[in-house]
């Protein structure tokens, strides 16, 4: 049996998904709304997987031992197979002997080799050139080459205790979730096993365990220690235990539509749902306080109602809009697209070039400053269309059409997508149409996106290169599910 905490916006889509898979999985420390909803009991059991909201609420983060990650990210896709996945080679708590390759005093930042041809950072004063350090992996950076952050703050976890070394020294902390008379005995019974040298923090489930059983968990964890001191007296960079494997699963618009039907099949939801509790903590409540009386008003007019709140407050007319791309590679570019001119059904946006964007726009065509760009698309849509325009006599020189993941809208007037790196391409003087890629990685085979995605893109683009040969085409090429 495998336990799944979650903790998350999607949770009961998710739970509902996990429940559904036939697979041995369970859901422990179950929320008030999954109580509720799903008629789950809030059991408390040794965590494998937990899941949890990025801090954007772009997607999920899934962290637990590989196999057990892996399981359930396979069952999550199945169900949402539009979804994208990221993940580092190396281990959350992952514990390595490294040496200090480089130091920069000014910034603090020291590089370490972990070993097998791994980098690591870690910001301190006190570093050296060729320091030996045992050294704990506390942050993965999705962007493409940067580094795993490091610490030598040390926090061994079991599954009764937690032995940590490091700057706080010796001490006995027992889980705030342990009360009354098991609390004293517990803080007792840490400072009879606790070794020298370092601190011990009783996690909840400790109570389950007897005295012989967390002397040997200690005992273990220790062992742990004892090998990465083996290894500094060896002076050779190597990992000493594995850590947590760490999976970002990022949930654009189609997802979301996916996780609404999903919920609503076991509660009325209104559309749009999970788009609105994921746009601001604000809208969130708002839809949530809706949930209470969707019996009695329009489910339909109440999206329609947040979907003018939404526009109305920052989406304004003549306001300029800024785009979020998430890039394959990790990184996140956020380019003021234009000005808005119209948000009736789909948006349209006016930008100017000035002498700077003319000389650094990312397009295929030749620009200068006085021309323009119209831009469109829409919620929901795979496509952002750009045309642009001549400052001179407003001939259309050519169109671009950008293929990403189905557009939402995002806090503060932004959009949001993952930017695929594809553009099509008409110039408008010769006809020639021409589809230009960034990157030559193959996402299928590294596990980025699902056959299902691969498949979908490819239509995406055959449609795109259809309508542009249309010469009767004269609306903007914008493709939705």
């Amino acid at each position: 049996m495998i336990s799944v905490r979650i903790e998350s916006i999607y949770a009961v889509g998710l739970a509902k998904i996990l429940m559904d898979s036939g697979e041995d999985l369970q859901i422990i420390s179950a929320s008030d709304e999954l109580q509720n909803v799903l008629g789950l009991e809030p059991r408390v059991d040794t965590l494998d997987v937990h899941i949890g909201d990025i801090s954007d609420r772009f997607g999920l983060q899934l962290k637990g031992s590989p196999e057990h990650v892996d399981l359930v990210l396979s069952v999550l896709r199945k169900e949402l197979p539009e979804s994208l996945v990221f993940r580092h080679d190396l281990e959350q708590d992952a514990v390595y002997f490294a040496i200090v390759d480089n130091y920069l005093p000014r910034k603090r930042i020291g590089f370490l080799d972990l070993g097998g041809g791994k980098t690591g950072v870690m910001f301190s004063p006190r570093l050296k050139i060729g320091s030996k350090m045992i050294v704990q992996v506390k942050e993965l950076p999705l962007e493409e080459n940067k580094f795993p952050i490091c610490s030598d703050q040390i926090n061994l976890a079991g599954e009764y205790v937690i032995l940590e070394k490091g700057e706080d020294g010796e001490f006995v902390r027992v889980s705030k979730k342990i009360v009354g008379e098991m609390r004293d005995k517990m803080h007792e019974l840490g400072h009879r096993i606790r070794p020298p040298g370092f601190g011990l923090i009783l996690r909840t489930s400790a109570p389950e365990a007897s005295e012989e059983e967390l002397r040997a968990e200690v005992e273990y964890l220790k062992g742990i220690w004892d090998r990465a001191l083996d290894a500094k007296r060896a002076g050779i960079p190597k990992k000493i235990t594995s850590g947590e494997s760490i999976v970002t699963l990022y949930l654009h618009y189609g997802s979301k539509q996916r996780l609404d039907a999903i919920r609503s099949k076991v509660q009325n939801v209104m559309r749009k749902y999970h788009s609105f509790r994921s746009y601001s903590v604000a809208t969130g409540f708002a839809v949530d306080y809706m949930l209470n009386f969707l019996d009695e008003i329009d489910s339909e007019e109440a999206s329609r109602v947040m979907e003018d709140m939404i526009l109305g407050k920052d989406y304004r007319h003549d306001h300029p809009l800024r785009a979020e791309f998430h890039k394959i590679d990790g990184r996140v570019f956020d380019p003021i697209l234009g000005i808005i001119k119209s948000t009736a059904g789909r948006f349209e946006l006016y930008k100017h070039l000035d002498e700077y964007h003319a000389t650094n726009d990312d397009s295929q065509f030749v620009v200068y400053e006085g021309d323009y760009i119209r831009t469109y698309f829409s919620e929901g849509s795979w496509t952002i269309h750009y045309q642009y325009y001549s400052g001179e006599d407003n001939h259309l020189i050519g169109d671009r059409i950008q293929v990403v993941t189905p557009i939402e809208l995002a806090f503060r007037g932004k959009i949001r997508t993952v930017d695929f790196g594809i553009n099509v391409y008409r110039d408008n003087s010769t006809g020639a149409i021409d589809v230009i890629t960034e990157s030559d990685d193959d996402l299928l085979s590294e596990g980025v996106i699902t056959s299902e995605l691969d498949i979908k893109l490819g239509e995406v683009i055959e449609k795109v290169l259809g309508l542009l040969r249309d010469a009767e085409r004269k609306d903007p090429i914008l493709l939705r599910n």
